[in-house]
C-alpha cells in the first residue's frame, strides 16, 4: 500500500487558549489552528509575537475576550529558563468554533485519542473542502521545525507497513531570481536530502515559480 504524505512548509501557528472561566455556551471556541503569520515569513517575534498573533486573529473572529496563546516552546537563552509548550496552555477542555471539543486535558490533547481531524481543526486552508479526500494528519511540531517531527512520521509508516511505499509531496517556491533563494529558508532541500536515499520512499517535487 502506498501513503501519500504532502508536507506544507510553512510556518503554521497551533494555537490554544489558557484556562477561562465563564466562557459563554455559543461562544466557547478556545482552539483553532492558522497559518495566517503576522507577515514576516518564519519570524513569529518570539512567544510574545506569537500570541499576540494568535489574540489577534481570535479577536478576529469574535472571541478575542480572553487570554489566547501559541502552542509553542522555546529553549533556554539569555538567562531565561526553557519553556515548553504543554505548560502554557492551561488544563483544558478546549473546543473549535463549532463547539465541538477537541481535547479535555493536556493529557488528551497529547494522546491519539484527541478529536483532532480534518473537520474539527477548522484551519482557514479549509482542508476539507479541498484535500481530495487525502487523510489529515497534524503533527505537532512546537519548535517551528518540520523536519523532525515529519521524518519520525515517515518511518512510522515505513514500520507499519514493511511492504509499502510513501510518496511526499514537497512544494517549493522558485523566485524569478536565483540570489532570492538567499532570503527563502531551505526547508524543501533540507528535506529532500534527509529522504534522498530513504528506501521505499518517492519524492515528488511540485515547484511554484514567482513572476517577480
Amino acid at each position: 500500500m502506498r501513503k501519500l504524505i504532502t508536507a506544507t512548509l510553512s510556518a503554521a501557528v497551533f494555537t490554544v487558549v489558557a484556562t477561562y472561566s465563564g466562557i459563554a455556551q455559543q461562544n466557547q471556541m478556545s482552539f483553532f489552528v492558522t497559518s495566517a503569520g503576522p507577515g514576516n515569513g518564519a519570524n513569529l517575534g518570539g512567544l510574545a509575537g506569537a500570541d499576540k498573533q494568535c489574540q489577534t486573529l481570535a479577536a478576529a473572529a469574535g472571541a478575542g475576550n480572553r487570554t489566547w496563546r501559541a502552542y509553542l516552546s522555546a529553549a533556554a537563552a539569555s538567562g531565561q529558563p526553557a519553556v515548553n509548550a504543554k505548560d502554557r496552555i492551561g488544563k483544558g477542555p478546549w473546543y473549535n468554533q463549532k463547539g465541538v471539543m477537541i481535547a479535555k486535558s493536556v493529557e488528551d490533547l497529547h494522546s491519539e485519542g484527541n478529536n483532532l481531524k480534518k473537520d474539527t481543526a477548522l484551519t482557514e486552508i479549509k482542508w476539507a473542502q479541498w484535500g481530495c479526500g487525502v487523510h489529515l494528519v497534524v503533527l505537532p511540531s512546537p519548535y517551528r521545525s518540520v523536519m523532525g517531527s515529519l521524518l519520525d512520521y515517515i518511518e512510522e509508516l515505513l514500520q507499519k507497513d514493511p511492504d509499502g511505499w510513501v510518496t511526499v509531496v514537497i512544494p517549493e517556491i522558485l523566485p524569478a531570481r536565483w540570489w532570492q533563494n538567499i532570503l527563502h529558508n531551505q526547508r524543501a532541500l533540507m528535506l529532500k536530502a534527509a529522504l534522498l536515499f530513504k528506501e521505499r520512499v518517492i519524492l515528488t517535487d511540485v515547484p511554484f515559480h514567482l513572476e517577480r
